[in-house]
């Protein structure tokens, strides 16, 4: 009985000690682990290392710039969201952490870029500018950034009931024989260029390949004859240069000035066949051009009146075409080749002629041959450029002219409605003010934009109708 008791005894203050338990310290005890037992590894995560993001970095490069070649087209922004997929999946330790974070950010922000997005993407460009260094950093120039978000941009903008239209001033692959060997568009292109037809154009990509048409005035006979109409300004370009073009984006050719027949009639049919074979359409004085864009008919008319040449039976002559072509649902443009060289304004020839055309039915009209950018009008609500100037112009080695624009038309597809916007250029991309033209187009932002639009406000402001209002894309 008295063991019994112990027992008894025993289990209560077993009892009580495991009720105060939790007041007393425990002691350390390892666990046994047998050799059959799972080893607990430390964390598994792999650290990406500073190679590893350059090399990201490169494949990020690559990635942006053909973007910006190809205009933003479908394959080159899958590519983004693969490489955007691939740097999210990489892990990076302090102080790397920070650079590819801000990276990611800025490139989800420009993949997703729209018209209103500018503050925002501002801010994430600059901070991760603020990251960069001599050995993490992409390597794009300010003028890159600018066409890569306009790449982008532009081909977001893009829409079923919206036609876009680009033109580009004067252009010619050639230049006047008594110019300085050095100076001529052949020696650029081949000691400059290293024949890479893509140089001149290539600051171009990001307009000529976010619209339905890009048309530029080819100022120049394209054949390779030896015999020239006498007279003191000849241009005649190789047509080797002619897949310049097409290689850049441009669509139509607007043959309708003084010197496609620098070679004659002979030159003339050179120049129709070079660019057939390259798949380039034209129009002229003879050779309308109607093409249906999204629906809707556009005509394109072109004509060279000189100011010896200009009078009453030509103008008249210009209307009855006009009137011809015009039905109340088409768009008809009108291309001039007129005026005076280097004079800011128009002539009086040109203003009346143009009143009278959009009184005929023009809804558009784009003038050339000053060599400078002249006043815009809108009157009766279109659009009047007197002058686009000169653009990629073999004939203006000496860069007497450098201020110019790529000229932007967006016409609504159901009412006809037609806004105009402007992307600032130089004529050249080396920095150089005159005396040299490198024959490479560049776009203008900040200050240096600003000032081709205060300058384009200052011809117009003359004009009856002139518009003084000209908003430019400034991302920066």
């Amino acid at each position: 009985m008295k063991f019994k008791q112990c027992i008894i005894f025993l289990l209560i203050l077993m009892v009580i000690f495991s009720s105060t338990s939790c007041a007393l310290p425990h002691p350390t005890i390892t666990p046994s682990i047998s050799p059959n037992s799972p080893t607990i590894q430390p964390s598994s995560v792999k650290f990406s290392s500073k190679d590893d993001l350059q090399n990201m970095i490169t494949d990020i490069e690559l990635c942006l710039k053909n973007i910006i070649k190809s205009g933003a087209d479908t394959n080159s922004l899958e590519n983004l969201n693969v490489v955007l997929s691939n740097l999210d999946s990489m892990i990076f330790d302090s102080p790397l952490l920070e650079y590819s974070s801000a990276l990611d950010v800025f490139l989800t922000y420009l993949k997703d870029f729209k018209d209103g997005d500018e503050t925002k993407f501002k801010e994430h460009f600059s901070k991760y500018k603020e990251l960069e260094s001599e050995n993490l950093k992409l390597n794009l120039n300010e003028t890159e950034y600018f066409l890569l978000i306009s790449s982008i941009r532009e081909r977001a903008r893009m829409k079923d009931s919206e036609i876009v239209l680009t033109f580009a001033g004067d252009c010619s692959f050639g230049t006047y024989p008594q110019a300085k060997p050095e100076n001529k568009f052949d020696y650029v292109m081949e000691h400059t260029a290293k024949n890479d037809f893509e140089y001149n154009f290539k600051n171009c990509f990001s307009f000529f390949k976010t619209d339905d048409l890009t048309i530029a005035n080819n100022e120049t006979a394209i054949s390779s004859r030896s015999k020239m109409v006498n007279k003191l300004w000849q241009i005649k370009s190789d047509p080797k240069f002619t897949p310049i073009y097409k290689i850049a984006g441009v669509d139509i050719l607007n043959l309708a000035n003084n010197h496609t027949m620098d070679c004659f009639s002979e030159g003339y049919q050179d120049t129709l066949q070079s660019l057939s074979e390259n798949n380039l359409e034209y129009f002229d004085a003879d050779i309308p051009l109607v093409k249906n864009v999204k629906g809707v008919q556009l005509v394109l008319l072109g004509y060279s009146v000189l100011r010896s040449q200009a009078s009453e039976a030509i103008k008249t002559a210009i209307i009855n075409d006009i009137e011809k072509h015009k039905t109340p649902d088409n768009f008809v443009i009108v291309n001039m080749h007129w005026g005076k060289e280097y004079s800011l304004q128009p002539v009086a020839y040109q203003k009346d002629y143009a009143y009278a055309f959009v009184d005929a039915g023009a809804d558009l009209i784009i003038g050339a041959h000053p060599h400078i950018m002249e006043g815009i009008e809108k009157y009766n609500e279109k659009y009047i450029l007197y002058s686009i100037g000169d653009f990629c112009f073999g004939g203006d080695p000496d860069l007497e002219s450098r201020m110019t624009a790529l000229f932007r038309f967006r016409i609504e597809t159901n009412t006809r409605a037609v806004s105009m916007e402007i992307v600032p250029y130089y004529e050249n991309s080396d920095g150089i003010e005159s005396g040299y033209n490198n024959f490479q187009p560049t776009p203008l932002f900040g200050d240096e934009g600003q000032r081709i639009s205060n300058y384009l406000a200052s011809v117009s402001q003359p004009l009856t109708y002139g518009i003084t209002q000209y908003n430019i894309f400034d991302p920066f």
